[in-house]
This record gives structure tokens, sequence and C-alpha cells, in this order.
């Protein structure tokens, strides 16, 4: 594999990226103070990686934005994304 290839590999080695989501915008944050957590919305798009053009599948990928939300806990070191 090229230097170049291997950019798109994920760290077990296993599979390739297809593509890479950017985000566009924060949209929205609404906090729960007493809970010590937060909901946060965001628009983003995907990035077709070289590797999205090797499916079998016709199906493109779509370059519009789309819209999402996570929720962060909030810890005596900082924010973090509850899993």
């Amino acid at each position: 594999m090229t230097e170049k290839g291997k950019v798109f590999k994920n760290k077990k080695n296993r599979t390739f990226l297809l593509g890479n989501a950017e985000l566009l915008e924060i949209t929205g944050i609404a906090e729960n103070s007493e809970k010590g957590s937060a909901i946060v919305r965001y628009k983003y798009k995907w990035s077709p990686t070289p590797f999205y053009e090797l499916r079998k599948d016709n199906e493109s990928c779509s370059v519009l934005p789309s819209e999402d939300e996570v929720e962060f806990i909030k810890f005596d070191t900082g924010w973090q994304v509850k899993k």
C-alpha cells in the first residue's frame, strides 16, 4: 500500500474509510445543569475518499448537509461525549 492510501485505513487496519464527516456548524446547545449534561445539535456533510469509488453498489455519496445531535456529560475535568 502506498503512503497516500494508508491515511484512509482505520486504526485496526481492517477497513478503509469511504468518507469523512466535516462539521459545518453548531446549530444549538441545550444545557441541563441539574443533570450536568447538554445536547448539542450540529450540521455536517460527507466528503468521499478515493476508496468510495471502489464500492460495488452505484449509490452516490450525499453531499447535502445533514443534521444530528450528541449528548455531553460534564465531568470535573470537562465535557465528554456520552457513550
